[in-house]
C-alpha cells in the first residue's frame, strides 16, 4: 500500500515502562499483613527534587503479577518450624470490585521455600491503569509458624509504568533525607525510605 508523502504517522508522546522491581521484607513494623496501594507502588521510584522532598517518577501504574518467595525464620536461636505466604487482589475500594483471586503457599523448614506467583487478570483493578491514589492493588501475608513477621523475604513486581503529560507531578508521601535534587531513588514497597520500610528494595540507590 503506497503511504501519502504528506501523512505524517501517529506518534505515542509518553514513556511507558514495563520492569520488575524486587523487595526484601525488614520486619520494620512487624509487619507480616499488609495492603500495598497504588500511590505506594508510584511512590517506589521517585525523583528528588532537594535533599528532602521527591516526586514520584510515573503517573501511572498496572499490576502484572506478584511473586513471594519465603523461608521459615530463625526465632530465639530455634529454626522455625513453617512459613507461609498468601498474595490477594480482593479490590475492596468503594465503587469498584476485584477479581477475588487468592494464592497461599506453605513450607517447613528453613531450607524449603514457600513459593506463590499470581496474576491479578485484565478486568481487575490491579490490571488496570492507575493514577496515584490509595485504594489497594493487592494484599501479602508472609506468616511464620507463630504468626509473626517473617524477615529475608523476597518480593518480586511485575509493574508497568507510564507518565501522562496533563498530569501533574505527586510527591512521595513519606519523608526524604539526604537526598540529591536531580537523581533517581528506590523506596520500599509500602513508598517508605530506606530505614522505616518493612520491604526495602533490592535496588539501589535508595533514600
Amino acid at each position: 500500500m503506497r503511504r501519502n508523502p504528506e501523512h505524517l504517522p501517529p506518534l505515542v508522546d509518553q514513556l511507558q515502562v514495563g520492569v520488575t522491581l524486587r523487595f526484601i521484607t525488614t520486619g520494620y513494623g512487624a509487619t507480616s499483613v499488609t495492603g500495598v496501594t497504588f500511590a505506594n507502588l508510584l511512590d517506589s521510584w521517585m525523583v528528588a527534587t532537594s535533599a528532602t522532598t521527591g516526586f514520584q517518577l510515573f503517573d501511572y501504574v498496572k499490576v502484572r503479577r506478584v511473586t513471594v518467595r519465603a523461608t521459615a525464620n530463625y526465632n530465639g536461636g530455634i529454626q522455625g518450624g513453617g512459613v507461609s505466604c498468601e498474595v490477594g487482589f480482593s479490590g475492596l475500594n468503594t465503587g469498584v470490585l476485584g477479581s477475588g483471586k487468592r494464592v497461599t503457599d506453605s513450607a517447613l523448614g528453613v531450607n524449603n521455600v514457600a513459593f506463590v506467583s499470581i496474576a491479578p487478570g485484565e478486568d481487575t483493578l490491579a490490571g488496570k491503569w492507575q493514577a496515584s491514589n490509595n485504594g489497594i492493588a493487592f494484599v501479602i501475608r508472609i506468616q511464620d509458624y507463630s504468626g509473626a513477621a517473617v524477615t529475608g523475604a523476597v518480593i518480586d513486581l511485575d509493574l508497568s509504568f507510564k507518565n501522562e503529560p496533563d498530569v501533574s507531578p505527586v510527591a512521595v508521601s513519606s519523608p526524604v533525607a539526604a537526598a540529591v535534587a536531580g537523581n533517581l531513588y528506590y523506596r520500599g514497597i509500602d513508598g517508605g525510605g530506606v530505614g522505616g520500610t518493612w520491604a526495602r528494595s533490592a535496588f539501589g540507590p535508595r533514600v
